[in-house]
């Protein structure tokens, strides 16, 4: 059994999930209850949980003024929001679990999913730190980090240094700044999701680049850009006055 908290100011809400949990989540084991950031400190202490469900927005302190009040971040967190805005992006860029309200039922078993398959603490610290470094600084600033899945872990790159990205079945390459490419477990059409407020174009439908690391945009021969480092990428014909608009807005 998972020991798990609920931190939520509203008891209707802590009241919902714990229903849900019951009906669809039966390796957990809700330990304790909190309706503040202050008294969930206290909880933490007390109790040494496994799992928190924390809400982001309470009164006197939010959920994450609660975390960086933290020394150590040693169990898991599922954020609730009933937010839908530029927090819900620095998630994902993060690679944090997170459910929006009213919490669905399948969403709540795969999140719980992939807390029983995580196996090491410290990529979770830093995917923490990760976003409330994110949540610090403008919804488009190129300083926002980004997660990438790698075989043994992950990677946190700046986005301003990605170069490209390059499509290869179910996976992506990924080509940063004065780097190795890395390949990264997620298809190209996520990153182009991921990184639709940045200056990201989808050229071909095996390329997405970054328009701030292009060198030359050449009409001879075949419309192509060749990017910072030398490597050509073709532009397709649907694409190409999407792409060319794009330029002349930077």
């Amino acid at each position: 059994m998972i020991r798990t908290i609920i931190v939520d100011d509203d008891k209707l809400s802590r009241d919902a999930l714990q229903h849900l949990l019951k009906q669809h989540c039966k390796n957990i084991s809700v330990i304790a209850e909190a309706d503040s950031a202050k008294a969930v400190i206290n909880e933490v202490n007390k109790h040494g949980p496994e799992l928190a469900f924390l809400d982001i927005e309470m009164p006197g302190s939010d959920g994450f003024q609660f975390l960086e009040q933290l020394p150590e971040i040693n169990f898991e967190i599922i954020f609730t929001t009933s937010r839908n805005d530029l927090a819900l992006k620095a998630f994902r860029y993060a690679a944090i679990d997170y459910l929006t309200k009213p919490v669905k039922p399948q969403e709540l078993k795969s999140a719980v999913t992939k807390v029983e398959e995580k196996l090491s603490s410290t990529l979770d610290k830093d995917k923490f730190r990760i976003l409330l470094e994110n949540l610090k600084i403008t919804n488009n600033s190129n300083e926002q980090k980004i997660a990438l899945p790698i075989s043994d872990g992950l990677v946190f790159v700046k986005v301003k240094n990605i170069v490209r990205c390059e499509a290869s079945e179910q996976y992506t390459y990924v080509y940063i700044k004065d780097q190795e490419k890395l390949l990264v477990s997620r298809i190209l059409k996520e990153f182009e999701t991921l990184l639709s407020d940045f200056s990201f174009f989808r050229v071909h439908h095996t390329h997405l680049i970054n328009l701030e690391h292009i060198d030359k945009y050449i009409r001879i021969g075949g419309d192509h850009v060749v990017m910072e480092g030398g490597d050509k990428i073709p532009i397709s014909r649907r694409r190409k006055d999407s792409f060319v608009k794009k330029l002349v807005e930077l």
